[in-house]
């Protein structure tokens, strides 16, 4: 039998630990949150969070990071699937490289 050929993609990602406040219990609560954008400061990742958050009406308010880990992470999936699964996309547009 033959196997299925496989797209594959590898992906750098980040997985936080948040610190935050739940405004419907008053308590307050440590979420984690996985991501593969890089935050260069805390701000712009608890920004992150708390769009996202509001994004899902979530009442959790993040506070402070309490840790970042990285990883590496190989995936993939069938050319079967991903041709079920996937958005058709316009094609590109190739860039002229000559000098008029």
């Amino acid at each position: 039998m033959r196997k299925d050929k496989l797209v594959t993609r590898t992906f750098t990602i980040f997985d936080a630990e948040v610190l935050g406040f739940d405004t419907e219990t008053s308590e307050k609560e440590i979420k984690h949150f996985t991501y593969t954008k890089k935050f260069n400061d805390e701000k712009k990742l608890i920004d992150f969070v708390r769009k996202s958050e509001e994004k899902n009406n979530s009442s959790f308010v993040p506070v402070k990071v309490l840790s970042i880990s990285k990883k590496n992470e190989l995936r993939g999936m069938t050319e079967t699937h991903f041709i079920e699964e996937s958005e058709i996309l316009p094609e590109r547009v190739q860039k002229n490289t000559e000098n008029n």
